[in-house]
């Protein structure tokens, strides 16, 4: 909607970005907050691209339909409503819902590289960058993709040396500085404090 004010919320693969999500959505609903995550908008398989090997690289920027993205989100500040089909990652067997985006005084967008595509990141109000070490990052990552994604230990391996860490200091790391609060596993709880104080205020 006009006016609304833009949250950005970055960082590494396994970072804790959704989590973050989790817990400002626990506290507010629509249509005070809008949560938006570029989850949603990976490519079809047939349209990603392929590494030497001929796996799908999921962690560059071309993985995401950037421009549905932000024509989507475009359409959230202009006060429309929109539909999407959510993204199941490694569950082609399961069928996707359709989930719903409604403008609101307070949107907030969390993705791998928003911060890295220009148009995005000039819609920003306020930039959260969530850091944390290497090691634990790969083990959360580990711990995902064989439970959540049923993703074999070999290509998560794999897809951290080769694509994960590649792209995280290539799009990801160098925009750290650029971030208005950067958030660690140490300082999650009172990251999180200032973050919805920001979030009660511009809804005040």
């Amino acid at each position: 909607m006009a006016g609304a004010y833009v949250i950005g919320i970055c960082g590494g693969s396994a970072s804790g970005k959704t989590y973050l999500l989790h817990q400002i959505s626990a506290r507010f609903t629509e249509p005070s907050v809008c949560l938006l995550s570029q989850d949603h908008y990976y490519k079809k398989p047939e349209d990603q691209i392929l590494d030497d090997l001929g796996y799908i690289n999921f962690d560059v920027p071309a993985a995401i339909n950037t421009d549905l993205f932000l024509e989507n989100l475009q359409r959230i500040l202009q006060g429309e409503g929109i539909t999407k089909e959510e993204y199941l990652f490694n569950h082609p067997d399961l069928k996707p819902g359709e989930l719903t985006f409604l403008p609101a005084p307070v949107i907030i967008i969390e993705g791998l590289f928003l911060f890295h595509e220009p148009k995005i990141a000039s819609m920003l109000d306020y930039k959260v960058f969530l850091d944390a070490n290497m090691q634990e990052l790969y083990s959360r990552r580990l711990e995902r993709d064989r439970v959540e994604r049923s993703i074999p230990e070999d290509l998560v391996h794999y897809q951290w040396h080769k694509h994960v860490l590649p792209s995280y200091r290539r799009y990801i790391l160098p925009y750290k500085n650029h971030a208005d609060l950067i958030i660690t596993p140490d300082t999650f709880e009172s990251g999180l404090e200032v973050l919805l104080n920001i979030i009660n205020m511009h809804l005040a």
